[in-house]
């Protein structure tokens, strides 16, 4: 599998719920949208992901989430900055920072605050809280 890219994502115990949220809010930023069960292709092979963001890859046709063996990035992502599109390491990086956001979001929501404001500022994300 020349061209691939693993991202391995340092988060214990993963939240699927939480996950999808910052899923969601990934591809919504990338303009694409978030698939179950999908097959992520590459150049010489493929790996089947519990998530997906499909994506025009110039080899690949989507970022691979797969929670086997903690949660994991797969694309095959050669060329993927001519294209304007992240390489696996940026997406994985990415949604590392979102996966944060969603979780202190649905911990707020969940002693009763609303979350007003969901931004992303230059490599930071703002929760605006209102109780």
């Amino acid at each position: 599998m020349s061209h691939w890219t693993v991202a391995r994502v340092s988060i214990s115990r993963v939240d699927r719920q939480v996950l999808e949220r910052a899923l969601q809010a990934l591809a919504e930023r990338l303009g694409t949208s978030v698939q179950r069960g999908f097959y992520v292709k590459g150049h010489r092979g493929g790996k089947w992901c519990e998530y997906a963001l499909p994506a025009n890859l110039p080899y690949g046709n989507a970022y691979g989430v797969s929670l086997e063996g903690g949660l994991t990035v797969y694309a095959d992502d050669f060329g993927a900055a001519r294209r304007g599109l992240p390489t696996a390491e940026e997406f994985a990086r990415m949604l590392h920072q979102l996966y944060v956001a969603a979780a202190v979001a649905s911990a707020a929501e969940e002693m009763g605050m609303r979350v007003e404001a969901y931004e992303r500022g230059e490599g930071a994300i703002e929760l605006l809280l209102v109780r």
